[in-house]
Parts: structure tokens; C-alpha cells; sequence
């Protein structure tokens, strides 16, 4: 489980990579991260994917 300290990691990982045009989407989360990041508005930040399969299915980060 992830714990809030980590979840405040989740934002400079993610500002790091879009500023090496690289794509952070979370794979395999649970509902207790889930339930994290819609109470924190960051649910509509992160792209989330059910598997790594899945991620690379959508490059873009757009699901189809």
C-alpha cells in the first residue's frame, strides 16, 4: 500500500518526466491508491493502467 508520503512522490516524479517527454502511468493499482488519488484531485492527473500489457497497448496515453 502506498502511504500519503509516497503518494506526494507521485507529483515531482510525474512533473520529471513530462520534462523529459517521458510518460508516468501507474500500473496495477489497487483501490487503496485509487481511493488516494481521487481524494486528493489527482485522479485526473495520472493516466492508470491495469497491467504494464495495457499501458503499452496505449502509447499515447489515450485509451481507445
Amino acid at each position: 500500500m502506498i502511504t500519503v508520503t509516497g503518494l506526494a512522490k507521485f507529483v515531482p516524479a510525474l512533473r520529471h518526466c513530462q520534462a523529459a517527454s517521458i510518460r508516468f502511468a501507474p500500473t496495477g493499482v489497487q483501490a487503496g491508491l485509487e481511493r488516494r488519488l481521487a481524494i486528493t484531485g489527482l485522479a485526473t492527473v495520472f493516466d492508470r493502467y491495469s497491467s504494464v500489457a495495457d499501458a503499452l497497448q496505449h502509447p499515447s496515453g489515450q485509451r481507445g
